[in-house]
């Protein structure tokens, strides 16, 4: 019996050495999605001083123009609320701007931007 068990865990451990390599290639920015060239942008989200947040839809790839500066992202990963600043290339944003992502209907679920976003007055 103590064989079983000990054979058990010995195939049990080898399958999870084995599995650490795909677990590890995951890294945070392929949960959010991935850089895009501006010209694959669908969408055009612009931020100013006052924008809080905007509201993207799963799938869809968003230009971003803060200013003279620009950014694109194609938001086709796992999360449902991103900090841009998290995304953005260093120094376009100067305060922080949350993305809402929310599910596309038209691909089972799946996270796709819509081009409302919410700018508070000051």
């Amino acid at each position: 019996m103590k064989l079983k068990i000990n054979t058990f865990s010995a195939v049990t451990l080898l399958l999870s050495a084995a599995a650490l390599p795909a677990i590890a290639a995951t890294n945070h920015t392929d949960l959010l999605g991935a850089a895009a060239t501006p010209s694959a942008a669908t969408k055009t989200i612009m931020i100013n001083a006052n924008t809080k947040y905007v509201n993207v839809t799963g799938g869809d790839t968003v230009l971003f123009k803060a200013g003279d500066k620009t950014f694109a992202w194609q938001f086709d990963g796992r999360v449902s609320k991103i900090d841009l600043s998290d995304i953005a290339p260093a120094g376009v944003l100067d305060h922080n701007v949350t993305a809402y992502v929310s599910n596309n209907p038209q691909n089972n679920g799946a996270c796709t931007a819509s081009l409302s976003s919410r700018v508070d007055s000051a």
